[in-house]
């Protein structure tokens, strides 16, 4: 596992969030059942970026010992709150700690959560 998580971090990508099954592999053996999390969609920053509304979906197994999986886009919906995400590749990037930093020290005034959450949401 420590190899496999060396090649993620290397090719810089990372988990799409999903939904529904969450052990995506099974041995198809009732009498000694076992289930994994054994298949995931793998994206770069420049897709996530490009297509914030991904979403993959594992959908239940049939005849395979697979989960078959379908990636969709959610509609572009200004009402739908974005959750923050944070991919660890963005620490690599040259400029990621001056930008921090410079949001960071603005002078946003009120109340210290406040300008707290103004930040996270500069950041976002």
């Amino acid at each position: 596992m420590d190899r496999f998580k060396t090649c993620i971090q290397d090719a810089k990508v990372d988990d799409l969030q999903y939904s529904s099954m969450h052990y995506t592999w099974m041995n198809q053996c009732p009498e000694n059942l076992i289930m994994r999390k054994l298949d995931r969609v793998l994206v770069n920053e420049k897709l996530s970026l490009n297509f914030p509304f991904l979403e993959a979906r594992f959908l239940p197994s049939s005849v395979l010992d697979h989960s078959p999986m379908v990636v969709k886009i959610v509609g572009d919906d200004q009402n739908i709150k974005k959750p923050s995400r944070f991919f660890d590749m963005w620490m690599d990037h040259d400029e990621f700690m001056s930008l921090v930093m410079k949001v960071w020290d603005l002078n946003l005034g009120g109340y210290l959560m406040y300008q707290s959450c103004c930040k996270l949401r500069k950041l976002k």
